[in-house]
C-alpha cells in the first residue's frame, strides 16, 4: 500500500470519533472519516503509518443503510460533531456499545448489558455555548468555531446542536464589534480585544447570560453592546465581561464583571433552584440530567432506605447532585477544591432550604481525614469527577473508607474503566451501569455505574 492509492473497500467497523474502519487486502486496518458500517466506497490513502492508514472518500459506491444526509452547514468543517452522517439509532448502538466493552475489556468487569437512555432531541439541545472570536482576512471580527484538531476559525450562521438564539447573539456581537470598529483578538499578533462570547441559558428560567471573554478590562460602548444583545434575545438577563489577558485557552477568565443585569441566572434542576455564574459547572443537556440525576437517586436507594443514608458526594462542584441527593438522603457532605465552587454550593444550599447538605473546601485525596474529622460516616459515596478520572492515590484514600456502595459518574468510559479496575482492586465489582446521551451527534457519552464491595 502506497500514499494516494485508490481502493475499493467494505467498511466494516466504527471508532468512537466517528470513523468507519475497513481492512485492505494486506489486512491493513484504513481509518475513514465520515463513513459507516455497511458504506461500499473507493478510498483515497492520504496518510500511512506502521500499523494503519488514513482514508478519504473519492466516491461512494454502496451506501451504507445507517447513513443519512447531513442537515447541517457547518458539519464536518467545524469538528464540534461526529455522528452527523449516520442515524441517531445507529449512533446511539455504537455509544451503548462502547460503553459495555469498555467496562468489560479495560475495566474487567463482569457484566453482559447496560441500561442506555438516548435523547429525546437531537437538535437545540444545549444550553451553553462558547463562540470564539477573531479576525478575518479584511479584519473583520467573525464568530464561528475551530476547525478539528486546530484554531482554524470556521464562521458559520447555525449550529444545529444550540438553539437558534444562541447563534443570533454571536451575531449581534461581531456586528457590534463591526460596527464600532472593535478589534477581535488575534491570536498570532496577539492584539485586539474580544477572544470569544460565552452564552448560557436556563432551560426552565429561560433566563439568557451572555459572557465576552476579552483582553482587556473594559469594552468601549457597552450600553451599545447591552441594546444589540437585547434586540437578539429578548429574554436576555446578565450581560458579563471577562478580563482574560494571558495567552491562554481558558474560556473565562479569573476576573468576571457585571456590565448589565444580574451577575447569575437560575435554572431549576432535580427540583432545586440553582445559581448560575459564567464559572459554574453545569450540564448541557438539562432534559437528560434531570434522567441522569434520577439514576444517582434510583442506584442510591437500593443500596437501603434513602431517609437513612448518609451520602458522601465528591467533585461536588455547585452541588447540584449533592442537593439533589439531601432532599432524599439523612445527611450529604459535600467535598469541592474550588472555593468559588463551594460558596456557590452553600449559597444553593440556603437558597432551597436544605439544612442536611455540608460542603468543604478540600482536595479529594483529604476525603478519609475529613470524613474522621467531621465524625461522617458515609454509607454511600458519589463521585463525579473530570474527564481525566480519579488521580490513582484518590481510589486508594476511597478504598480506605469503610463503604460497600459507591456510585462513579463519568464523562469518559475510558477513564472509567481504569479506575473501575482500580477500585476492583480493594473488593468493588461493578454491579449495574446506564449510559446517558447528554451529547447527542457528537462522541461524547456520559455513564452512571454502581460498585458494591462485600
Amino acid at each position: 500500500m502506497k500514499k494516494n492509492d485508490i481502493l475499493t473497500l467494505s467498511v466494516t467497523g466504527a471508532t468512537y470519533d466517528g470513523y468507519g474502519v475497513a481492512r485492505a487486502d494486506d489486512g491493513m486496518a484504513v481509518f475513514i472519516p465520515g463513513t459507516a458500517i455497511g458504506d461500499v466506497a473507493e478510498i483515497r490513502v492520504v496518510k500511512l503509518l506502521s500499523n494503519r492508514a488514513i482514508g478519504k472518500v473519492e466516491r461512494l459506491i454502496t451506501p451504507s443503510a445507517d447513513r443519512i444526509e447531513n442537515d447541517c452547514p457547518a458539519f464536518p468543517a467545524c469538528g464540534g460533531c461526529n455522528y452527523r452522517h449516520i442515524s441517531y439509532e445507529a449512533e446511539s448502538a455504537l455509544k451503548r456499545e462502547r460503553i459495555l466493552s469498555t467496562l468489560q475489556k479495560l475495566g474487567g468487569c463482569a457484566i453482559d448489558a447496560i441500561d442506555y437512555f438516548p435523547a429525546e432531541t437531537v437538535d437545540g439541545y444545549r444550553n451553553k455555548a462558547v463562540f470564539p472570536v477573531a479576525p478575518d482576512a479584511s479584519g473583520k471580527a467573525v464568530c464561528g468555531f475551530y476547525r478539528a484538531n486546530s484554531h482554524k476559525l470556521i464562521s458559520f450562521d447555525l449550529c444545529r446542536i444550540h438553539p437558534p438564539v444562541f447563534s443570533a447573539i454571536a451575531a449581534a456581537v461581531c456586528k457590534f464589534l463591526n460596527d464600532f470598529g472593535i478589534e477581535a483578538y488575534n491570536e498570532e499578533t496577539k492584539k485586539g480585544v474580544v477572544r470569544s462570547v460565552f452564552v448560557r441559558r436556563g432551560e426552565v428560567s429561560g433566563q439568557i447570560m451572555v459572557c465576552i471573554n476579552a483582553a482587556k478590562r473594559r469594552i468601549r460602548e457597552s450600553e451599545a453592546l447591552v441594546s444589540y444583545l437585547k434586540a437578539a434575545a429578548p429574554e436576555l438577563t446578565s450581560v458579563m465581561l471577562s478580563h482574560q489577558p494571558e495567552a491562554t485557552n481558558k474560556l473565562i477568565g479569573d476576573k468576571v464583571f457585571c456590565l448589565w443585569g444580574e451577575p447569575t441566572i437560575v435554572d431549576t434542576l432535580a427540583g432545586n433552584e440553582l445559581s448560575l455564574s459564567p464559572h459554574t459547572f453545569y450540564q448541557v443537556n438539562h432534559a437528560q440530567c434531570e434522567k441522569l440525576y434520577a439514576q444517582i437517586l434510583a442506584y442510591a436507594a437500593e443500596c437501603g432506605s434513602l431517609e437513612g443514608l448518609k451520602v458522601l458526594d465528591l467533585f461536588c462542584g455547585a452541588g447540584s447532585i449533592t442537593l439533589a441527593l439531601a432532599r432524599k438522603a439523612d445527611a450529604v457532605l459535600g467535598i469541592e477544591c474550588v472555593a468559588d465552587a463551594v460558596r456557590d454550593a452553600e449559597a444553593n444550599a440556603a437558597r432551597n432550604g436544605i439544612t442536611n447538605a455540608q460542603f468543604v473546601c478540600a482536595d479529594a485525596k483529604d476525603t478519609a481525614a475529613i470524613c474522621r474529622e467531621r465524625g461522617f460516616a458515609p454509607d454511600l459515596v458519589v463521585v463525579d469527577p473530570p474527564r481525566k478520572g480519579l488521580a490513582e492515590e484518590v481510589t486508594g484514600y476511597l478504598a480506605a473508607l469503610d463503604i460497600q456502595n459507591l456510585v462513579y459518574v463519568s464523562c469518559d468510559p475510558a477513564t472509567l474503566a481504569r479506575d473501575v479496575r482500580r477500585l476492583g482492586e480493594s473488593g468493588f465489582t461493578v454491579k449495574k451501569a446506564a449510559g446517558f446521551d447528554l451529547f447527542p451527534r457528537t462522541a461524547n457519552v456520559e455513564t452512571v455505574t454502581w460498585l458494591t464491595r462485600k
